[in-house]
Parts: structure tokens; C-alpha cells; sequence
């Protein structure tokens, strides 16, 4: 089991994520917002692997890798994305050069994550 930060700001793929992730035992706090997730993260600290969306408000999911690099190196990071205007591989690439340990290109199935989770947080 591991603890898992979900930072997803379509209330939808959130509760789909995190139904998914807690039907394999892992333990999630979910936030639709970077900043909040980064200031639990600060807070709290604890957390396994952080799973962010790219494309989100006030704070993006890049903005969130590089601030949860600088803060607890050793957190496992998997980015996903669905794209926008430009394309989601675009976006995935630089999660990538931001720091993620993995990407996600959404849509992505259930097991898919967590086959993606359980590969990010092998020593």
C-alpha cells in the first residue's frame, strides 16, 4: 500500500482515479488545485508518489513537479494528460524534463495506473 498525493482538477477523473487507486489498498488525498497539494505536501510529507494532471488552474502540473522536486526529491511523480490545443505529448515530454518518473497520455484504463504506480515506486 502506498500514499498517494492525486492532483486532478475534473471532479470526474478524480473520483475515477481515486475509486481505482483505493480498490488496490492504496491511500489517497486528493486536491483539485497545486497549490493546496503542495502546502499538505509541505505539511504532512509522507507521501509515496504524487499523480498530477498537466492542465490545471491557478497552479499547472509542471509548476507542481518542479516545486514537489525542490521539496522531497524522492517522491515517485507520474504527470498525465489528455492535451489541449497543443497536444498531450507535448505537455507529456516536458513532465518528463520536469521530473516525472512516468506519463500518462489520458485516456488511460485503471490498470494501466496502477501497473504505472507499481512500476514508479519498485526500488
Amino acid at each position: 500500500m502506498a500514499r498517494i498525493l492525486l492532483v486532478e482538477d475534473d471532479e470526474l477523473v478524480c473520483r475515477s482515479l481515486r475509486m481505482t487507486l483505493e480498490a488496490y489498498g492504496h491511500a489517497v488525498e486528493n486536491f483539485a488545485d497545486g497549490r493546496k497539494a503542495l502546502e499538505l505536501l509541505r505539511q504532512q510529507g509522507g507521501f509515496d508518489a504524487v499523480i498530477t494532471d498537466i492542465l490545471m488552474p491557478d497552479m499547472d502540473g509542471l509548476e507542481l513537479i518542479r516545486a514537489v522536486r525542490a521539496l522531497a526529491p524522492g517522491i515517485r511523480v507520474i504527470a498525465m494528460s489528455g492535451g489541449g490545443r497543443r497536444g498531450n505529448q507535448d505537455f507529456l515530454q516536458f513532465a518528463s524534463t520536469f521530473g516525472a518518473d512516468a506519463v500518462l497520455s489520458k485516456p488511460f484504463t485503471g490498470e494501466t495506473l496502477v501497473e504505472t504506480l507499481a512500476t514508479v515506486l519498485k526500488p
